[in-house]
């Protein structure tokens, strides 16, 4: 994800411009058997003036850029159990590093295996945790898809949506040039 935040003076007013994208992708590490890829390797939030970012509040602790969605797809030659990690630079908080002080949150939700919808687990190695619909992700948590038993579901074809939330801090937005907010994000593949 990466963020440019820059102060402009039309017509002697100030105004802070906002450009952020987010960028990612995702990595099969251990498995020449299946393939992944994602819907948009970069979410590109535009031009938005600080105003905008902080709506009337004049001096928020957070300030959210809006959240959006991803589709990660996976695809196996044969049915396989797999497991997802995310990689990314940590925030003190432990989410996903956006810009110094910023975060994203992330969660998966909507998994699907082989065109039936699924729950989906943390995973401690290959041992699925408790599974619900979605789970919250940060980075160095490892997911993936769980049939009705709880165990993980072998799969050839699977889809999964990522909700991105980032946040920086309102000071943040309090900048007298053109300053640049990165974040990335990576998800890599292991097979089971």
């Amino acid at each position: 994800m990466t963020a440019i935040l820059s102060v402009c003076r039309p017509y002697r007013a100030a105004c802070l411009a906002l450009i952020a994208a987010f960028s990612a992708s995702a990595y099969a590490a251990d498995s020449p058997v299946c393939t992944t890829s994602v819907s948009q390797n970069e979410i590109d939030y535009g031009q938005v003036t600080r105003a905008a970012l902080t709506g009337r509040e004049t001096n928020p602790a957070t300030v959210r850029l809006g959240t959006r969605f991803v589709t990660l797809m996976v695809n196996c030659r044969d049915p396989v159990a797999i497991g997802l990690t995310v990689t990314a630079p940590t925030s003190a908080d432990g989410r996903a590093r956006f810009g110094e002080s910023g975060g994203i949150a992330l969660k998966a939700f909507n998994g699907v295996v082989d065109g039936q919808q699924t729950r989906l687990a943390m995973l401690d190695g290959a041992t699925p945790r408790a599974s619900a619909e979605s789970v919250a992700i940060r980075p160095g948590d490892n997911f993936g898809p769980v049939n009705a038993s709880g165990s993980l579901a072998p799969t050839t074809h699977f889809s999964v949506q990522l909700e991105i939330d980032p946040q920086i801090s309102g000071e943040a937005t309090k900048v007298r040039s053109e300053t640049r907010i990165d974040g990335n994000l990576r998800l890599v593949l292991t097979t089971y």
